[in-house]
């Protein structure tokens, strides 16, 4: 938990070897090759600490942002944080889902999934996941067939939420009439 860049350079060998790889790959392929341009980017930081010797078994999970040009903030208030080119419809989507600091871990992990997959109507946001579960037992990655599983759920959920819509719009469409304009448009 909460290692730096340099002790993780340290301790790769003691760390689970899928780990490593998988957190070598990410650096590699997305955070090192810095163009001439501006570094212009903003990390996330979480972690979760231990409130009290009285109460060993209660966590509490820890939110910062750094952000260019090394301004920092802290949003465990809010309970979620996103950045990239499709920060704001994830953070959209999140609030839209009522997500917050005491959403239960099966409903989070949907609404973070559903945040990250509807994000990709922004430029540049590819369709690619990682799920990564930080808790106070350790952390490990989503399997690819829970990935796979989580898909079809929000595969499932769009297709309601598009038949609640079209159903509203007819709902809507029945009792609303505007004197001298039709009800088809405006």
């Amino acid at each position: 938990h909460g290692l730096t860049l340099d002790e993780y350079n340290k301790q790769q060998r003691v760390l689970a070897p899928d780990f490593v790889a998988r957190i070598d790959r990410l650096l590699r392929e997305k955070y090192l090759p810095i163009s001439d341009r501006e570094f212009g980017c903003s990390t996330i930081i979480t972690g979760v600490d231990r409130v009290s010797s009285l109460t060993p078994n209660y966590i509490t999970p820890h939110i910062y942002v750094i952000s260019d040009p090394g301004q920092v903030s802290c949003q465990d208030t809010i309970g979620f944080e996103a950045v990239g080119s499709g920060a704001r419809q994830a953070e959209s989507f999140l609030m839209l889902d009522r997500y917050g600091p005491g959403t239960e871990f099966n409903t989070a992990t949907l609404a973070v999934y559903s945040a990250k997959r509807r994000a990709e109507i922004a430029r540049f946001v590819g369709p690619e996941v990682e799920l990564l579960r930080i808790d106070d037992s350790g952390f490990g990655f989503a399997r690819l067939e829970d990935l796979k599983g989580i898909e079809r759920i929000y595969q499932r959920r769009l297709k309601s939420q598009a038949h609640g819509a079209e159903r509203a719009k007819k709902q809507i469409a029945a009792f609303m009439v505007f004197e001298g304009v039709a009800k088809t448009g405006y």
